[in-house]
């Protein structure tokens, strides 16, 4: 009797255990870790690109290439030894298109396909081929940036409230009264153009998501936030940006954002990337904070932001 009480009883037991740890699981599984944003992955054709010029310098030999439409179109390579010096100019097949070669005898000239000296004449010149090595060189090399910052092109925090920062970070004003899908340019590293984030204003929502270049390019760490008024963004945040705010997550700008016409997107990401991107040598164009078009977006932005300052002020 007492035995089958005790056999009951542990029935009892296992099965209450056994029940409570399956609505556990459901639970956590529930309430578990939410996916991982993904960007969209862009060629670079979508994103911002232009004719840029690339100057280095590796021990005696000197390099200038040109990137034209993401690729390179030529490459000038400067060497000077004891003797001579060299400069040969390639196209971006790696033909010699133009060439100069400086002794104390003089300098001659490489037209592409025969040798001149200052008057016109032709006349001998050296073997270039053992140059293509530095062309084949430097065509396989990849230059790596790790743990780099993926921001905005706004408005440069350091410069407009300098005593909370004098990192490069930017803000965006967003006007948040018109309905549809923006893009704005990223900048990785406060050099290069790379991808674009995308707002989608609609229905009292706001969703940002962003989009990276295909290539050698690998986010890491995500951080994207909203403010209401600039006092909001603190010396410490920015030491160490982390937010609720994600990526993809929409955000309603009733309840979070206060109802504001205007408020302030932060993006502060971490990637590692190679230049150039691709095997085929793509290339982002360079990022210049003082170009006609910066600075004419900066003072569209200016006037957003005193339209958020003002109404944070009501």
């Amino acid at each position: 009797m007492k035995k089958g009480f005790v056999l009951i009883l542990v029935l009892a037991i296992i099965t209450m255990l056994t029940a409570g740890c399956s609505a556990f699981a459901e639970e956590a599984s529930a309430s578990g870790p939410e996916e991982e944003y993904v960007p969209k992955r862009i060629r670079l054709s979508e994103s911002n690109r232009g004719p840029v010029k690339v100057e280095q310098e590796n021990g005696e030999v000197e390099y200038e290439a040109l990137f034209s439409d993401g690729l390179l179109n030529k490459l000038e390579v400067e060497l000077e030894d004891d003797d001579a010096e060299y400069e040969v100019r390639y196209s971006a097949d790696g033909k010699i298109e133009y060439a100069e070669y400086e002794t104390d005898d003089g300098e001659i000239y490489f037209d592409g396909s025969e040798w001149h000296d200052g008057d016109g004449e032709k006349v001998e010149g050296p073997d270039l081929s053992f140059m293509k090595k530095y062309f084949d060189g430097y065509r396989l090399k990849h230059s790596a940036y790790p743990h780099n910052t993926m921001g905005l092109v706004g408005l440069p925090l350091r410069e407009l409230y300098p005593q909370q920062t004098r990192k490069w970070y930017h803000i965006l004003p967003v006007d948040l009264t018109k309905e549809g899908v923006f893009r704005y340019p990223t900048v990785v590293s406060n050099m290069y153009y790379m991808g674009y984030c995308e707002l989608t204003v609609q229905d009292g929502k706001v969703t940002v998501d962003y989009a990276v270049p295909l290539g050698n390019f690998t986010p890491e760490k995500q951080c994207m936030a909203w403010f209401t008024d600039i006092q909001e963004i603190t010396p410490a945040f920015l030491d160490n940006p982390q937010s609720d705010y994600r990526y993809g997550k929409p955000v309603d700008i009733q309840t979070e954002l206060k109802g504001q016409d205007t408020a302030l997107l932060f993006m502060c990401n971490t990637v590692s990337y190679q230049i150039p991107l691709t095997d085929n040598f793509t290339f982002p164009a360079k990022f210049y904070s003082t170009s006609p078009s910066v600075q004419a977006l900066q003072q569209e932005l200016r006037e957003l932001l005193r339209k958020t300052e003002s109404g944070a002020a009501e």
